[in-house]
């Protein structure tokens, strides 16, 4: 996200402030020259029910339930970068793992602090700087619990209505920080370091269900020929 960040800055015409992911940019038209710039989950989520031709992802949702669900995904998202960001900064041979290949052998652990300053930058963006995971604890295995609750009420199909919405893509999104999904490749190092083992053990229905959204609704990219 930093190394890419000026790049990000310069497209979206955002050049100061918070700049976070997801971000949308549509480039304008001959008709209309002006660039839609979106970045936030929830707006591009409306701007994909105006715009596209599948099913809605929040038109006909319950804005209250909704609201509910967001807000515990959201925390656990905090949870998850603060954890993964501390054990990143606690773990230098992890830090060298962080390094883009490019960068020399000779040099790579010369350039620790440049991993270090991109982790604490990322810790200030989603301003998850002061969250000891350690005291957080409770308050993410609450929210994983509040959506299994949901789930096994639509006897693990979709969260809310009985059918895919925005709900489904916020709790999917939030889950891959107990676990990657399956078949991205990690080093075993790493691997360890995103996967927090008492939440993959005790909530491995919620993983499944993730996986089993992700197989089913993720769009497939073309082939490169």
């Amino acid at each position: 996200m930093w190394l890419g960040e000026p790049g990000l800055r310069m497209e979206s015409g955002r050049l100061r402030g918070d700049l976070t992911v997801p971000l949308l940019i549509e480039k304008g038209t001959p008709k209309n020259v002006k660039k839609t710039v979106l970045m936030d989950s929830f707006a591009i989520a409306h701007f994909a029910d105006e715009r596209g031709s599948g099913e809605k992802l929040i038109e006909g949702v319950r804005p209250e339930e909704l609201a509910e669900i967001v807000a515990d995904c959201e925390a656990l998202c905090d949870f998850f970068r603060a954890r993964f960001s501390s054990v990143i900064l606690s773990d230098p041979d992890l830090q060298l793992e962080m390094l883009p290949r490019w960068v020399p052998s000779s040099v790579r652990r010369m350039t620790l602090p440049m991993v270090q300053f991109a982790t604490r930058y990322v810790q200030k963006s989603f301003a998850v700087e002061r969250i000891l995971p350690e005291e957080r604890l409770h308050e993410a295995r609450g929210a994983l619990n509040r959506l299994r609750y949901k789930l096994v009420g639509s006897q693990f199909s979709y969260l809310i209505g009985g059918r895919f919405s925005y709900a489904d893509i916020v709790a999917s999104s939030a889950l891959i920080g107990i676990q990657p999904e399956p078949g991205k490749k990690f080093s075993p190092r790493l691997q360890e370091a995103l996967t927090h083992e008492e939440f993959a053990r005790d909530f491995a229905d919620l993983l499944q269900w993730r996986d089993r959204v992700a197989a089913k609704h993720r769009p497939i990219r073309p082939s490169k020929n």
